[in-house]
């Protein structure tokens, strides 16, 4: 059981490295796609009008909250690497 800790660690590591690139290209994606979206058409009396593809707001928001999982997910991968390491017991009691 040890054994697959150990190996665990690293792999878990790496997969919240990944994480964390994957959700800074998300937003990165995720603010060009909005700004595609609005496209401004000029001022009326003070007022700026815009015109808005709802395609491209919808996928700059599903980007976005893509990136904001990918997070989650990279902080829990973190978490169960640093109590691998601590050697805390595990759901079952047994130590790690």
């Amino acid at each position: 059981m040890r054994e697959d800790r150990r190996r665990v660690r690293p792999r878990r590591a790496w997969l919240a490295v990944v994480d964390v690139v994957l959700a800074a290209v998300a937003v990165a994606v995720g603010v060009t796609a909005w700004q595609r979206g609005v496209h401004p058409l000029g001022s009326i009396h003070g007022a700026v009008l815009t015109r808005d593809v709802g395609g491209w707001l919808a996928a700059a928001v599903g980007l976005v909250t893509l990136a904001g999982l990918l997070v989650l997910d990279a902080l829990r991968n973190c978490l169960l690497v640093a109590h691998v390491e601590r050697g805390d017991p595990d759901r079952h009691g047994e130590p790690g």
